[in-house]
């Protein structure tokens, strides 16, 4: 269970799995700063014009951990994703990565329409 995709879709396992041409050696070497942004995020612009906020990796890591410790996150426990994963509370808070960083399973939505969910 939890392995389906859709056409054209890698499941976690797969991607896990998959050779990235790269030696595992190569992979561990690579230096990571953790005050550098994981990602570009989207605003909504609600203060003003939209905008992106660099988003560092220390900063990610700790708002996932934190917030699936609050929200008491297990290995057993399922998050259903419907909302777009370009946001913060999506993403983070816990979001996917704080279910995944518990090993706990993260179902996509193909929409987020109340009568498909």
């Amino acid at each position: 269970a939890g392995e389906a995709t859709l056409p054209g879709m890698l499941s976690l396992s797969d991607l896990l799995t998959t050779d990235s041409g790269l030696a595992a050696e190569e992979l561990r070497n690579i230096a990571i700063d953790p005050l550098n942004p994981a990602v570009f995020q989207l605003s909504g612009g609600t203060t003003g014009i939209s905008k992106l906020i660099p988003r560092t990796h220390n900063d990610y890591i700790y708002n996932s951990k934190a917030s699936a410790a609050i929200n008491d996150i297990h290995p057993d426990d399922a998050l259903l994703m419907v909302l777009p994963m370009g946001h913060n509370f999506p993403l983070a808070c816990p979001g996917i990565q704080g279910f995944m960083i518990h090993g706990a399973r993260c179902v996509l939505s193909t929409s987020n329409a109340a009568t498909d969910v």
